[in-house]
């Protein structure tokens, strides 16, 4: 029968909406059957593998790196035997793994081996924070190889350093003094005993029989695996159905408002517990015209500094009260500073701009830009 105007065509024109309305409704039908009860299984199936992996290598980084002092001095001794090494060292190595919460978990191990000082350790992890960034500038090259524009690409990496740079470079030298002049003695937090009996009970075997089967380099290797695992397993947990169940809602009206957008940051960092998580969601989500570039400089202040508490996490389970105190350090200095940021926020958002707007004047600008990226940490660790 032909109820439109156009005889055959109009029939195949309903026929093609109608058709299309009835595949909409099959796909939302099928989502939901399969949601939620399933994706919230997969949800926690990944977090708590990723829970299990990661204290598994605290605990197997802990047993291996007691016997190992003599070799880790002699391999990372040069590395990070002044502070500004250990920077770059971490800042560096963190490029390559895409990922500063391992670096900052080896370089808490180290520290608890006693095979670097705490200053050093303090700037390993600093330096694995000012490398993490490093992924959404990743992102944005995958979306220029893709056909993305230059500068749309990289905008969230490039305005991501310079949030970090602009606030950790001063709050490292701030941590400095806090830590040398041990200024906050008071800033010491002990393991619970209880926590530490539930993690020798279900992972000591474990970690005794890697220790009794394995040569300590080898347990050593396998414990950065195992942290290096659960860390993504802890990103696999919130996967990419969040960004684009946010992406559409309210998280482009949220961030216009700077304490908000400074809350979401920080807040999404915490419960993920991946800054390359809450940052790389940036980069799509700039790119479909949902986000403004001064709106999201309040959300990477907020990320940058729940960022360190999975390296807290790290320093709880070594038992090591001195290791707590460097990472509630890092976490103050951070924290000062960026309330500073806020506290001046408009002027700190109109000179952030300013210079993100100079470094893409020019293809030149871009090009120094990302070498200087690799050049300064690399003077770091060979000077």
């Amino acid at each position: 029968m032909d109820y439109s105007p156009g005889g055959s065509r109009g029939d195949e024109d309903s026929l093609k909406v109608a058709g299309e309305s009835l595949v909409e409704a099959y796909v939302r039908n099928e989502e939901l059957r399969r949601v939620p009860w399933l994706v919230l299984l997969r949800k926690v199936a990944f977090a708590l593998a990723g829970a299990f992996t990661f204290i598994l290598g605290i605990q197997l980084m802990q047993v291996s790196a007691q016997e190992l002092i003599p070799t880790l001095t002699g391999l990372f001794g040069s590395l990070v035997e002044a502070p500004h090494n250990a920077l770059g060292f971490g800042w560096l190595v963190t490029y390559g793994v895409l990922s500063g919460s391992p670096i900052a978990a080896l370089g808490l191990g180290l520290f608890d081996a006693q095979a670097m000082t705490d200053i050093s350790a303090y700037f390993m992890i600093m330096g694995s924070r000012f490398g993490a960034s490093f992924i959404v500038i990743v992102i944005g090259t995958i979306a220029i190889l893709r056909g993305g524009g230059r500068e749309e690409s990289l905008s969230m990496g490039v305005l991501a350093f310079l949030v970090t740079y602009t606030v950790y470079v001063p709050a490292l030298f701030l941590g400095v003094f806090l830590l040398d002049g041990n200024y906050l003695p008071w800033l010491d937090i002990s393991t619970p005993p209880v926590i530490v009996g539930v993690v020798d009970l279900i992972f000591g075997p474990l970690r005794d029989a890697a220790a009794a089967l394995l040569p300590p380099g080898a347990v050593f290797f396998l414990a950065f695996l195992a942290l290096y695992a659960g860390f993504s397993l802890f990103d696999r947990a919130f996967h990419r159905q969040e960004v684009e169940e946010v992406e559409v809602t309210a998280l482009h009206r949220a961030l216009e408002v700077p304490l908000f957008s400074f809350f979401l940051g920080a807040g999404i960092t915490l419960l993920s517990t991946s800054v390359s998580l809450s940052l790389g969601m940036l980069v799509p989500l700039y790119l479909k015209g949902y986000l403004r570039r001064r709106d999201v400089i309040p959300y990477i202040i907020g990320a940058n500094i729940t960022t360190f508490v999975d390296t807290l996490l790290v320093a709880f389970l070594l038992s090591n009260s001195a290791a707590t105190h460097i990472v509630l350090i890092a976490m103050l200095s951070v924290g000062a500073i960026s309330i500073l940021v806020l506290l001046v926020y408009r002027w700190y958002s109109k000179a952030l701009l300013w210079l993100f707007h100079w470094t893409f004047h020019s293809n030149r600008a871009v090009i120094g830009f990302v070498v200087l990226l690799v050049v300064v940490p690399l003077i770091l660790v060979v000077v």
